[in-house]
């Protein structure tokens, strides 16, 4: 899928978000993950499992994407929408409606949740993005709930 549209991803989620503002590069590429599996969107990046979890490069790329057209501003550990995508949040919604209520829709479940809490939901929900990660204790129990499943599966 083509870097603009990725893109849009990552600007709806900003947009919709408290402050503008997402916090944690981990967070970041969880939001995205979840956004395509759990909203009915299109998948528009190509997750695979990582050491802590699912990560596409693709996301740091459209960051940096929207970084160099004025979109947002980053840091070390967040994003920020910048005051021109802020003044066209409308524009941008009504372009693209789809993305930015499911956008609005996922924040909803999981803006306010920890870390901690959102890598625990993504590793037990989908437990093959779990299996390169390095917080062992999330690891095992998702590779439990894959087994757990594959014998449901099998039954």
């Amino acid at each position: 899928m083509s870097k603009d549209m990725r893109s849009v991803y990552v600007l709806a989620l900003l947009l919709e978000s408290k402050d503008h503002v997402l916090y944690e590069n981990i967070r970041h590429q969880k939001l995205l993950f979840l956004l395509e599996r759990i909203t009915g969107l299109g998948r528009v990046f190509d997750f695979a499992p990582y050491k802590f979890g699912p990560y596409d490069c693709g996301v740091v790329d459209s960051i940096a994407f929207l970084e160099q057209k004025g979109l947002l501003e980053r840091t070390d550990s967040s994003i920020k929408a910048s005051d021109k995508a802020i003044s066209n949040k409308e524009e941008y919604a009504l372009k693209f409606p789809k993305i930015f209520k499911a956008a609005k829709a996922l924040l909803s479940d999981f803006e306010e949740v920890s870390t901690d809490s959102l890598l625990e939901y993504v590793y037990l929900n989908f437990p093959e993005y779990a299996l390169k990660s390095e917080l062992a204790n999330l690891r095992r129990a998702a590779e439990k709930r894959l087994r757990e499943l594959s014998v449901e599966q099998a039954g």
